[in-house]
């Protein structure tokens, strides 16, 4: 497993993990001191001859290119070529940020590589490399989402069958218009590149220009949320199946102070949109010193190997964050939790499972430590850009210390459901434990409280509700979610009422 940093002192670093020894090799430094700034982590690409491109670029630095150097062996990290630049980029003050290549299957040498480019919008060029010569030649770049106004956030994964899915808003979330939206790229039958539905029907071709925004479908409208004020979106994370469903993981934005996950995924012709966590707390950042940063989460992220796999990071009650893995065994409606860090005093954030991990065990990467923001010159040295990369895995693999994960909550779905009055909830504990059980209506508000503290044993129990609110009226017809949660981890589960 190949991955890479950004120091504190601005060094662009790569190492070397053997999942199978347990060994990680000492850091290679590809370039010291080039901005202490965590925009700037290089991402690699590995060719046909098995070499190793490392591509990195500076924040917003007004006519910088995309960088990149190329191993000197196969395989190799312990010696580079000397750095080199893509040299494209579309006019504007913005620099080259965000490397991400993209490669189609079958086609090694062949990739579309991803920036936000000096126009300040995602761009992209296609580069083809050359093994004899070990050489990059680039195309000119061209812009790949174009709004009226803002800067778009998005992400790109490829699926199986050649398609590259992209999720974006048209900006940051102090700009956007509070809309998530998705469409893919693929090549048509006469070969040329164009974009496309979620379904699969055609936008248009790339040679007609960028995509805008009211071009794409709709995965979130933050316009509609309730209570009738706009809720702004920001992408963390996109990953297609196997069967060809594309599933986003993204946070919404109540208030500045509340942080919402959502997992949202397109079948059967439409995007269901699930909330796994209400209140994930608040910004990583110090808010109140320097330029306050209020959207920065501590990170959602999808196992691309099985996008019903998913990892986030939400504040404690220690003042710390803690890291949980979370399961469900279909759609979405109901999630197991397991908690990967509990009551952790440090800052466990910003999840990233590595690609192409062992079928036979779940893995995940985070850092761990004291950070604040990618870069805040008020925040006291010892609070700052403190942190290690900390890895987690589930079974054992040769030389291994596995990690045993604490026992998930088990939420059965609601019986019967929808209901037109009482409903059975059931769950498992594998050990006794002070449970809450509260339900909550679709804008968080709170509905009734079904359990609190009360200590339940081992194994099975249930509970009924009778679609009562806390005052014992009626509630109306709806959705509403029960949330089961023990020492702060918690699992949902949807029940409709239809009176």
């Amino acid at each position: 497993m190949y991955t890479g940093w950004v120091t504190r002192d601005g060094d662009i670093q790569v190492a070397e993990h053997d999942v199978f020894s347990g060994v990680t090799s000492d850091p290679v430094t590809l370039w010291p001191q080039f901005e202490a700034d965590d925009h700037d982590h290089p991402v690699m690409h590995v060719t046909s001859d098995g070499r190793l491109t490392a591509f990195y670029s500076k924040h917003a630095m007004a006519y910088t290119r995309t960088q990149y150097h190329i191993s000197v062996n196969p395989w190799d990290i312990t010696s580079w070529h000397e750095r080199q630049s893509t040299h494209v980029n579309t006019i504007g003050p913005a620099g080259a940020t965000y490397a991400n290549p993209i490669t189609m299957p079958g086609e090694t040498d062949r990739t579309l590589l991803f920036w936000r480019g000096g126009n300040y919008k995602p761009n992209y060029s296609t580069g083809t490399y050359t093994p004899d010569s070990v050489l990059w030649q680039w195309s000119p770049a061209q812009t790949l989402i174009m709004p009226e106004t803002g800067r778009p956030y998005v992400r790109y994964a490829l699926s199986g069958d050649g398609r590259i899915a992209f999720a974006f808003t048209n900006g940051h979330p102090s700009e956007s218009d509070a809309k998530l939206y998705y469409a893919s790229i693929a090549e048509t039958k006469s070969g040329a590149y164009a974009y496309f539905r979620s379904d699969g029907s055609l936008i248009k071709l790339m040679d007609d220009g960028a995509l805008h925004p009211s071009e794409a479908d709709v995965i979130y409208n933050g316009a509609q949320s309730p209570p009738q004020t706009s809720t702004e979106a920001w992408i963390w994370d996109i990953a297609v199946d196997d069967n060809g469903h594309p599933t986003v993981v993204f946070a919404s934005f109540p208030s500045k102070t509340q942080h919402r996950y959502h997992w949202a995924r397109y079948e059967d012709g439409q995007w269901f949109d699930r909330v796994l966590v209400e209140d994930a707390g608040g910004s990583v950042a110090d808010t109140t010193i320097g330029n306050p940063q209020y959207y920065y989460s501590g990170g959602i992220t999808l196992d691309h190997t099985d996008t019903r796999i998913v990892y986030l990071s939400r504040a404690n009650e220690q003042g710390g964050w803690d890291l949980e893995q979370w399961k469900t065994p279909g759609d979405g409606s109901t999630w197991m939790v397991t908690p990967i860090t509990s009551g952790s005093l440090l800052d466990n954030m910003r999840p990233v499972v590595p690609a192409g991990r062992p079928a036979n065990t779940e893995m995940v990467l985070w850092m761990s430590g004291r950070y604040d923001y990618y870069k805040n010159p008020n925040a006291p040295n010892y609070y700052n850009f403190d942190t290690g990369i900390y890895i987690w895995v589930t079974h054992q693999l040769a030389g291994i210390q596995a990690t045993t994960p604490v026992p998930a909550l088990a939420l059965s779905p609601c019986k019967p459901n929808p209901t037109a009055g009482a409903t059975e909830i059931a769950f498992h504990l594998q050990t006794p434990a002070d449970v809450d059980l509260v339900v909550h209506d679709v804008a968080g508000h709170l509905v009734t409280t079904l359990l609190r503290s009360d200590r339940r044993p081992s194994g099975p129990s249930s509970i009924v509700w009778d679609a009562t609110d806390r005052r014992g009226r009626d509630v109306s017809s709806g959705v509403y979610f029960v949330r089961l949660s023990i020492d702060g981890h918690a699992v949902t589960s949807k029940v409709v009422v239809a009176r």
